[in-house]
């Protein structure tokens, strides 16, 4: 059984480059901090204003923020008008200590790449919703608690349904059959779990620089990758999308590759898309190849 152990000091130094960045840290205290209220719909300027001319480009109108389960997400509407069955939405999940604006704020190199895939995604017409995650392991990181597929045991599992329920509720046109969701990182192996838990409501998933959550383990040392342990899936589970670069030194690109093999052998649909000089970081240059291929869905 081949095994890949990740220094764990490596892993801390990733998780904390949000927090270096001083401009990161000072958003992210006032958004936490700040009460957001209920069905409350502010321009996303007003939540995270301009600090620098170079740091962030606002995004016009369109935007908003949704109080919900004492939490927050985000959400981005297409200038253009909805399609006759209306906008295909989009949950974007956040890598482990990020914030839900590293989707539309270019702080630092991820989501400098991250926001590019959300802009080009609202351009191609999806409503992009992009929530928030908790802390499962205390004082660990901000991440997504992956561990469990029993939606009682989850307040993540929780919070996407109730998100489901509330896009039931909102006075914008919006395709109730056309749900994707994609994740980086953190965020990936989220995505993965819910094409577990959801897979009938989720037309289809990107998982992005992670895998399934049954190939990882959490120790005192860091998390363990087992990449060859033979997976499980539902007979309905969504189409997936496998993105991984061949350089990631935080979630081996093994699991990625095998993840990927293992939903073939389910005779699954899936797709891999490998850069081979890629690290754990979004891959913009696959932003088209992404969008074309959920189009494709649609």
């Amino acid at each position: 059984m081949r095994k890949h152990t990740i220094n764990s000091f490596v892993i801390l130094a990733l998780l904390l480059i949000g927090h270096i960045n001083p401009l990161f840290s000072q958003k992210a205290n006032s958004m936490d901090g700040q009460d957001l209220g209920t069905h409350s719909y502010l321009p996303y300027q007003q939540i995270v204003p301009v600090v620098t001319q170079n740091t962030y480009v606002p995004l016009q109108k369109g935007f908003g923020h949704q109080r919900l389960d004492n939490r927050y997400f985000l959400w981005g509407l297409p200038s253009t008008s909805p399609p006759e069955n209306g906008y295909p939405v989009l949950f974007l999940f956040h890598g482990a200590a990020q914030h839900p604006f590293s989707w539309f704020i270019r702080l630092n190199p991820w989501s400098r790449t991250q926001s590019s895939f959300t802009r080009l995604a609202i351009a191609n017409g999806f409503f992009v919703i992009v929530p928030s995650s908790q802390r499962p392991i205390q004082p660990g990181p901000r991440a997504w608690d992956v561990f469990t597929k029993n939606i009682t045991d989850s307040s993540d599992l929780q919070f996407f349904m109730n998100m489901l329920q509330w896009l039931e509720t909102i006075d914008i046109t919006i395709n109730l059959e056309e749900i994707y969701c994609a994740g980086f990182s953190s965020g990936a192996f989220m995505t993965s779990l819910i094409a577990h838990v959801f897979s009938k409501r989720v037309s289809g998933v990107v998982i992005h620089s992670g895998a399934n959550p049954d190939s990882i383990i959490l120790t005192d040392r860091g998390p363990v990758f087992n990449c060859t342990k033979p997976l499980q899936f539902p007979l309905n589970h969504p189409p997936a999308l496998i993105v991984h670069g061949g350089e990631d030194t935080i979630v081996p690109t093994a699991c990625g590759i095998h993840y990927y093999e293992e939903l073939i052998r389910y005779g699954l649909n899936a797709t891999l898309l490998l850069d081979p000089n890629g690290n754990h970081i979004w891959l913009s240059d696959f932003n088209q190849d992404i969008i074309d291929w959920m189009i494709k869905r649609d």
